[in-house]
């Protein structure tokens, strides 16, 4: 992203270009850089695409990208075999999780494997906690309404997700090597601290991208080397809802190539 803004500030912008934070889309629309979508792309679109889907790629209503990822944030992984050693369960409320990893703490296990090193992009991660905590704790509605900035980061419910994150990942003893290992170990490499000999952390939250940097012959599923579940909310009864990345493919010139 830096180096794209680079880019546009020399006027010297690609032709197309994968960005994937919407909100930066809609700043490159309003800046007069970021292209609408011609027609026969939008054709393609609406003879490929779902309604749901073309919207990640509008702004204000108008086709300025292409959706060319999809990305499930809300996962848990972790180890089968060593849940059903210890007896546990993938939880289905925050309480349940916080319940893990305090069993996990008894056996020495630290709850959490994270990492958020990641360059120029370094801290995404936890960006993505906080998120998904506040669709949980605030609910829907109070995440647009942050996003777009009319719920400010003061806010109780914004600032409760922020408590919550930290009691769940960032306490002492909830991240495998604490937060001076958090801030050195990258992202990629967090996910194959769910494999250390001995074990040295429960869980491992990321997206379904995160079984591409763990090795090609694990195998994944219930019965397998690794499996996952989804960040849970605070009612087991209630639809938990989801955080979703979305990678856009976006034009900066109307060139017909």
């Amino acid at each position: 992203v830096g180096d794209l803004e680079s880019q546009i500030r020399a006027a010297d912008p690609p032709d197309i270009a994968m960005i994937p934070q919407p909100g930066l889309v809609a700043d490159l629309v309003d800046g007069g850089h970021a292209r609408p979508l011609g027609g026969e792309a939008q054709a393609a679109l609406e003879a490929n695409y779902t309604d749901q889907t073309r919207a990640l790629g509008e702004v204000d209503g108008v086709a300025t990208g292409v959706p060319y990822r999809l990305s499930l944030k809300s996962l848990v992984w972790s180890r089968p075999a060593v849940f059903d050693e210890l007896g546990l369960t993938s939880p289905t409320t925050l309480g349940q999780l916080e319940e893990v990893a305090a069993r996990l703490r008894q056996a020495d296990i630290a709850p959490w494997c994270f990492g958020i090193e990641a360059q120029g992009a370094t801290g995404w991660v936890a960006t993505d906690w906080t998120e998904d905590l506040v669709l949980r704790l605030a609910g829907a509605g109070a995440y647009d309404d942050w996003v777009v900035g009319a719920l400010p980061f003061a806010d109780p419910a914004i600032a409760e997700a922020y408590s919550t994150f930290h009691e769940l990942a960032l306490a002492p003893g909830q991240s495998a090597g604490g937060v001076s290992a958090i801030v050195r170990t990258s992202t990629q490499d967090a996910a194959a601290e769910l494999f250390a000999d001995p074990v040295s952390c429960g869980m491992h939250r990321q997206a379904n991208f995160a079984a591409e940097w763990l090795p090609s012959d694990l195998a994944v599923g219930p019965d397998g080397d690794v499996h996952y579940f989804v960040l849970p909310g605070v009612d087991a009864d209630s639809e938990v809802p989801l955080l979703v990345g979305s990678t856009q493919a976006v034009a900066f010139t109307d060139d017909p190539g």
